[in-house]
């Protein structure tokens, strides 16, 4: 015995409720990941500026071994990207993206960047210029501190503060200060 007239009721599709619950799910998992994905790219935009302060650190060492361990009389910031006396103008890299962290894209300074304006996002340290690369240290007592030679010229990374290059080559995220 066949039975007809009853018709099958299966759907082919979504009902309104389930798209909307889907889109909803899909809407709390972007909001829960774009927090990370902005926290992931600052890292990336801070370990670049790192790998940057690392190439200039390795150019000053070039700059004083070329030049009797004497470390480039260079100003703090130079008053434009074409300033001889700037630290940029003195050192010999590959190409002047270095001197750019990824992280500067304020338009401070008459609306441009500071890497813009001076053509470097990165300050030298003058105190250090015309000395003796193994005199880039203070002491005074038992206390030793390590005087970074180049660094961030503003906070451009924000909480994770700012970036140091040494006269060993060494670059770190902070300040050093070691008591022997």
């Amino acid at each position: 015995m066949k039975i007809t007239g009853l018709k099958s009721q299966i759907s082919n599709g979504f009902t309104i409720v389930e798209l909307l619950v889907v889109i909803s799910i899909i809407s709390i998992l972007c909001a829960l990941l774009f927090p990370v994905l902005g926290k992931a790219k600052e890292k990336a935009r801070k370990s670049a500026c790192l790998g940057n302060l690392r190439q200039l650190g390795v150019s000053v060492i070039v700059y004083a071994g070329n030049n009797a361990d004497y470390l480039p009389m260079a100003v703090r910031v130079g008053a434009d990207p074409d300033d001889p006396k700037s630290i940029r103008n003195m050192l010999e890299v590959q190409s002047g993206k270095v001197f750019e962290c990824p992280a500067d894209s304020e338009k401070n300074y008459e609306g441009e960047t500071f890497f813009d304006r001076y053509g470097s996002s990165y300050e030298w340290n003058a105190w250090l210029s015309g000395r003796r690369i193994d005199r880039s240290e203070i002491g005074i007592l038992n206390l030793q501190i390590c005087v970074p030679m180049m660094g961030d010229a503003n906070n451009y990374h924000g909480k994770s503060g700012r970036n140091y290059v040494y006269s060993d080559g060494s670059v770190k995220e902070s300040l050093e200060i070691s008591i022997e």
